[in-house]
């Protein structure tokens, strides 16, 4: 079995548990059809990651984990809305640019309205809502499974149709950032970030200042693919420390 398959199964196992609250491992073991011994190999991976617990008889999520996109839409959602304004500034007439699902991100799309000539292409339902009306942009979806927690087409179908293809801009939110780099919370969002960030010639990381240092296991990029920062306030020492030895555009707003 490649390690892409079991990395993507438990990846669906752990949304799974995390949706159902708690889960029997006979129930576990007969949805994702393995045997009782992979399971518990699978159990023990996924509980290094902090989000779920072994229990009697089964798994559970540990509380107040991982949040879904609607659940995040409307927090800081003032400052959102400023770092999507000031984001949409970055676009000129007639670029290609990838917006990705983040709430951050999707903040940005009202304020494409005046661009014209350019292709935007996602991922991300929220995205697509939003820039339904804005008949100036080009609008290009990624397919693939639909994913209800991050509200965006979200596999390794999805995953593969960015190879070969170039953006002059990709936005992109992170779940955390720390010294070392972005980080997501769940690795298949993790590694189409990736993705995302290796097919654009100019990144741009749309961050409150609340995901500074904030616990996520799964890392999407070093700093070095980053270009510019968009965020409220300075970022922590180390943090800043990072920015300016890969000499990335930092904008407060």
């Amino acid at each position: 079995m490649s390690k892409r398959f079991r990395n993507n199964r438990l990846d669906e196992m752990e949304l799974l548990i995390l949706e159902s609250g708690s889960i029997g491992t006979r129930q576990l073991a007969e949805h994702f059809g393995i045997s009782l011994n992979t399971l518990r190999h699978d159990i023990a991976e996924l509980s290094t990651r902090g989000k779920i617990v072994k229990v009697y008889g089964g798994v559970a999520a540990v509380k107040n984990t991982v949040t879904s996109v609607s659940e995040r839409r409307y927090q800081n959602y003032g400052i959102k809305m400023r770092i999507g304004e000031f984001a949409s500034s970055l676009v000129e007439d007639g670029k290609s640019i990838f917006v990705d699902g983040g709430t951050t991100a999707v903040c940005m799309i009202p304020f494409l309205s005046k661009v014209q000539n350019v292709s935007l292409t996602t991922h991300s339902l929220g995205v697509l809502e939003n820039v339904s009306g804005l008949t100036n942009l080009s609008i290009v979806s990624l397919g693939g499974k639909y994913d209800f927690l991050t509200r965006s087409f979200l596999d390794y179908e999805a995953i593969e149709m960015l190879r070969g293809i170039r953006f002059d801009f990709v936005f992109v939110g992170a779940s955390s950032i720390k010294p070392d780099g972005i980080y997501a919370e769940l690795y298949l969002p993790s590694i189409m970030k990736t993705a995302i960030i290796e097919s654009g010639d100019n990144v741009v990381i749309l961050s409150d200042y609340s995901k500074f240092n904030k616990p996520a296991p799964h890392k999407s990029c070093d700093f070095t693919k980053v270009d510019y920062l968009v965020t409220d306030k300075t970022p922590p020492l180390k943090i800043m420390d990072a920015i300016e030895e890969n000499n990335i555009k930092l904008f407060l707003v």
